[in-house]
Formats: C-alpha cells, sequence, structure tokens
C-alpha cells in the first residue's frame, strides 16, 4: 500500500529569525500545518545549467555525481522543453538518498490541479525527497513556449 505524502513548500520569508534557515511547511496526516526549522546547513545544487542542451541520461548523471559529491539536493528550473518533475522520477533511482527540489515550477500555464497530482505522484516515485518550489511567473516569459494566452 502507497500512503500519500505531500510535498514540502518553503516560503523564504524576510520576517524568519535571522540565521534560521527559511520557514518549511508539512502536512500532517491530520491536515495540520506545523512549522519547523533546520538548524543544520544543507548545500543543494542548482543543476538548471544542465537544460540548454538536454538530455536525460546526462540529467541523471549529474544527479549521481551531485550525491557522490556530498550535495544534500539537486534542483531544477521548470523550462519549457523539460518537464523537473518527470526528470526527478527518472533520476530518483540514480541518486537514492539527494533530495529533489524545483526552481521554480511556474504557475501560470498549469492548473492547480494537474500540479498538485503530478507533484504528488512524483513525491511517491522519489520516496518522499521532493521540494515542490512554485512561482507565478509572468505571461511575456510563460506565453511564448506553449502559446498559452490567458
Amino acid at each position: 500500500m502507497i500512503t500519500p505524502t505531500v510535498p514540502t513548500v518553503v516560503a523564504a520569508s524576510s520576517q524568519n529569525d535571522p540565521g534560521r534557515s527559511p520557514v518549511a511547511f508539512t502536512s500532517s496526516s491530520s491536515n495540520r500545518r506545523r512549522e519547523t526549522y533546520d538548524r543544520q546547513m544543507r548545500l543543494s545544487l542548482n543543476a538548471s545549467a544542465n537544460l540548454a542542451k538536454p538530455s536525460l541520461d546526462t540529467l541523471r548523471a549529474h544527479a549521481r555525481q551531485a550525491e557522490a559529491d556530498g550535495f544534500a539536493g539537486w534542483w531544477l528550473a521548470q523550462t519549457g522543453m523539460v518537464d523537473a518533475l518527470s526528470v526527478f522520477i527518472a533520476a530518483a533511482a540514480d541518486a537514492p538518498n539527494i533530495e529533489f527540489g524545483t526552481a521554480v515550477i511556474p504557475t501560470y500555464p498549469r492548473h492547480p490541479t494537474m500540479l498538485a497530482s503530478q507533484a504528488s505522484t512524483a513525491q511517491a516515485a522519489v520516496g518522499g525527497r521532493l521540494t515542490l518550489g512554485i512561482g507565478l511567473s509572468h505571461k511575456p516569459q510563460v506565453g511564448p513556449v506553449g502559446n498559452v494566452v490567458r
């Protein structure tokens, strides 16, 4: 039986206490939010530069190397040509201990239900190691990519 989990959503805020990392809200099984602070610094790698000439084999190898090099997380931006959540699913077996995060997925071209469904599936596939970064983006950025007009 697969127990669904909700991805962590990180909200960076200038109101956080100095010296503490951003607040992370997670959803418990009772749907109550709890606030946690991570006091240990963890370094993650934003691998989005590898999306200029995307290759799934190259991305998987990069995630594997990031884990071998001791990074705590491996992050990708959501671009028009590569789906970050799908890459994480493909790379999960190659890097079984690293966290995955999106930096960021624009909400403008995606229906919230579809994004929630895809994130939930990815969270299950990567064993609960997903941090979902979402953002609004803007029409000039997302419109030309997929002819999205709203």
